[in-house]
């Protein structure tokens, strides 16, 4: 997904995602990867100028390699 410049908001709990790649220029980011998920997936977050929030899945096991360039980045369960 590319979302350019813009405030994005995205719900994606509950769906059944396989892969997952979001990317954005300007502008702030929520993402809702809470749930029950059923199998494991990768998530590519590459965002650009602004903030970040990630709600993930609570009683999971995530790792997270995060770099960022202006603006801040929270992940919450």
């Amino acid at each position: 997904m590319n979302t350019g410049s813009s405030d994005t908001f995205l719900n994606l709990s509950g769906l059944n995602l396989s892969d997952l790649s979001i990317h954005t220029d300007v502008g702030e980011m929520d993402v809702d990867l809470s749930g029950n998920w059923k199998e494991s997936f990768d998530v590519e977050l590459n965002t650009g100028v602004g903030d970040t929030h990630v709600v993930l899945p609570k009683g999971v096991g995530v790792i997270i390699d995060s770099s960022k360039g202006i603006g801040e980045s929270n992940f919450v369960d």
